[in-house]
């Protein structure tokens, strides 16, 4: 059985971390990683708040995947090899650190 108990140390009493945000309205229907529910990357936070740039992203991503330079769909399994960089672009206020 798990314990559900509170750290009532001093660091954890000025750092207490919220239970659930609300999330903007732009990022509702949107998920942190949208695979984990197997929705399409397009349901990702990043498309939210920084459609063209993930856009870009993809045709950059789905183009560099082809051996001969012509685009082919982007599927799981064209995914390239190495890991990908985040895009530049607006943090979603979800991972933003609180000020």
């Amino acid at each position: 059985m798990a314990s559900h108990r509170h750290r009532k140390d001093a660091w954890a009493n000025a750092h207490r971390i919220p239970v659930e945000q609300e999330k903007p309205e732009a990022e509702r229907g949107f998920y942190l990683h949208p695979e984990l529910f197997g929705a399409p990357e397009e349901k990702g936070i990043l498309w939210a708040t920084a459609p063209k740039a993930m856009k870009q992203w993809k045709e950059a991503r789905t183009k560099a995947a082809t051996t001969d330079g012509n685009e082919v769909p982007a599927k799981p399994g064209n995914r390239p090899t190495r890991p990908l960089l985040v895009p530049p672009g607006p943090r979603p206020s979800s991972l933003r650190r609180p000020s």
